[in-house]
């Protein structure tokens, strides 16, 4: 499938502290802040990365727990963690689980998800479960209970979910779809915008895509074009999006705008080398592989890495 996936190639999810002490610490040394909220893939619907928990120098395992098949990312609320599983030997669908992020112990689950191939992206918000599927079948669970409260579908080649002001957001093959988070009705959906699958960034007022053919896009709240970045091409794939400091993250084509304009940016001299430290200048930037900018209130992990290859701006 044209599209990034990232889970983990386990059967065995292990609870680290590392991981689970970000939102439920189990040292009175550690922390927690409830203002970033673990409730999508790279945290939040910005997909910015920021967590305000603490964790301990040295982190020890809580718990580990096997479950029926290999893991999705987590999403961490209320004191439980979520996640999705592939049925084992390829074959299509998989399951939600919901654990006690304290002991890892099922509260609920495993619920059944069926849908061509068996990738299940989820999201949380407002005391649901969000998790769509390669068919744009977009399902809400309770939180608390597991039962399915509703199911929309949208289109196939779908993405990774994200939650936002009482909407759900996903890109399907081509248009982008804003779904009510309490009833599932289809509240926005745009013409079609070229690729399929991307994971969209959203903050209060827009929503940004990064699409097929390396096409940067932002959107109103209302799905208007806002502005566009494209190199004049078509052509499937998708990839997520995440900002930062009035800065779009694309990681179809690894490109830096600005959020307001859509103007290209430069990598900033803020960026480092994996080892080698500091650029010495944007061009610098450009020619090296970089990842974010460590001077940052982040108390948490850094987002995703921004791949930068030679010759390009």
């Amino acid at each position: 499938m044209r599209r990034s996936k990232i889970r983990m190639s386990m059967t065995v999810m292990a609870a680290a502290a590392a991981a689970v002490a970000l939102a439920f610490p189990a040292s009175a040394s550690a922390s927690v802040s409830t203002a970033c909220p673990d409730v999508a893939h790279h945290e939040n619907a910005a997909h910015d990365g920021r967590n305000c928990s603490t964790v301990p120098v040295n982190p020890a395992q809580l718990w580990s727990v096997t479950l029926n098949g290999a893991a999705s990312y987590p999403v961490i609320a209320g004191g439980r963690i979520f996640v999705t599983t592939s049925a084992p030997g390829g074959s299509y669908g998989g399951s939600l689980y919901a654990l006690d992020a304290q002991t890892g112990k099922t509260l609920w689950g495993p619920v059944a998800l069926s849908g061509t191939y068996f990738y299940f992206p989820l999201a949380y918000g407002g005391g649901r479960v969000f998790v769509n599927d390669f068919d744009g079948t977009l399902r809400a669970f309770n939180a608390a209970t597991g039962a399915q409260e509703w199911s929309t579908t949208t289109s196939y080649f779908s993405g990774e979910p994200v939650v936002s002001q009482g909407e759900v957001w996903v890109q399907g093959s081509g248009s982008v779809y804003g779904l009510s988070a309490k009833t599932g009705a289809i509240e926005v959906q745009t013409g079609y915008l070229d690729g399929d699958g991307a994971a969209p960034a959203v903050d209060k007022s827009d929503v940004y895509v990064s699409t097929g053919c390396q096409t940067q896009v932002k959107l109103s709240l209302s799905g208007e074009t806002l502005w566009e970045d494209s190199n004049s091409c078509s052509g499937g794939g998708g990839a997520s999006t995440a900002l930062w400091r009035g800065l779009m993250y694309g990681g179809e084509g690894d490109k830096i705008l600005d959020q307001s304009t859509g103007a290209v940016e430069a990598p900033s001299p803020g960026f480092r080398r994996s080892a080698a430290g500091p650029a010495s200048s944007p061009a610098a930037a450009r020619s090296q592989r970089s990842t974010w900018p460590t001077a940052t209130p982040w108390c948490g992990a850094r987002p995703f890495p921004v791949r930068w290859r030679p010759g390009r701006s």
